[in-house]
């Protein structure tokens, strides 16, 4: 991950929220986190609280992939 990529791992106050989800550069990356109200720097993705295609998503960041911008 580059410096410009801002990693952070939270989660709705909503009751209806299952998950906690990942969110780069304030944007979720599954689509099913819909606002970031909580957040937490130190979450560990293997958590089984986490969401389980945010923590895929998480996997293919740490092997050097990266977002592609959005035109």
């Amino acid at each position: 991950m580059n410096e410009e990529t801002r990693v952070i791992w939270g989660r709705s106050r909503s009751e209806k929220a299952k998950y906690v989800h990942l969110f780069i550069n304030g944007e979720d990356c599954c689509g099913l986190g819909s606002r970031l109200d909580l957040q937490n720097d130190d979450w560990d993705p293997n958590n089984p609280e986490t969401c389980p295609y945010c923590r895929r998503y998480y996997a293919w960041l740490k092997k050097g992939f990266h977002r592609v911008p959005r035109y």
